[in-house]
């Protein structure tokens, strides 16, 4: 439909360039049409494509009640400023599988959105900073790090799998995986984001893909 085709490029056109990212809309708009879908889980609906999915459930969809998912206050602050209420929101940690079961229960679909985000570490910022104000030649690039317990194997492949399961469990029945681009390629520079000095961490896209 040329109104369902419009909505997705204007979804599309908000720095959403993952292909994956792509295909996980057009279904959602599709299952929304022809199954008639009336709840829809978002999780990590506080992240920037997260809430974005939500919103416009929510705004163009009068038949569907999207759920956002949220792990800390500040995700629901985050979800509350593009119009959910307190029924709209469920605080949950994707570590909880019984609460995670709990929460789909009911649900129609649901869209995953979780991700590890890095955390830039300050330090490495004031050395770069440093480094272009006295010209060098080559600066660098900031260094980042994951908090423990939101590293890319913890929230991109075991928290995956663990809302995989839930939803299975809760009897969801279509499920839908929002991924990046990018997951077959390990030099991409994505996957260096976190990475420690021994190798170890980081390697965000290969998570995603395992």
């Amino acid at each position: 439909r040329a109104a369902d085709l419009a909505l997705a490029n204007r979804f599309l056109a908000l720095d959403m360039t993952s292909s994956l990212v792509r295909v996980a809309w057009l279904l959602v708009l599709s299952s929304t049409r022809t199954c008639a879908l009336k709840k829809v889980m978002v999780t990590g609906a506080g992240g920037r494509t997260g809430s974005l999915i939500w919103k416009t459930l929510k705004e163009e969809y009068a038949d569907v009640q999207p759920i956002g998912l949220c792990r800390t206050p500040k995700s629901v602050k985050t979800l509350k400023r593009v119009g959910a209420s307190d029924d709209e929101i469920v605080r949950a940690s994707i570590d909880d599988e019984a609460l995670l079961i709990s929460a789909m229960r009911g649900c129609d679909a649901v869209v995953l959105c979780t991700s590890a985000v890095p955390k830039i570490r300050k330090w490495s910022l004031v050395k770069l900073l440093a480094k272009k104000a006295l010209r060098w030649e080559n600066p660098g690039r900031p260094a980042f790090r994951f908090v423990p317990g939101g590293t890319p194997q913890e929230v991109d492949w075991i928290g995956a799998k663990k809302q995989i399961d839930a939803a299975r469990k809760a009897g969801v029945e279509q499920f839908v995986f929002v991924s990046s681009m990018g997951g077959t390629k390990p030099e991409n520079f994505l996957n260096t984001i976190g990475k420690e000095a021994d190798g170890s961490g980081g390697d965000i896209l290969r998570w995603k893909r395992k």
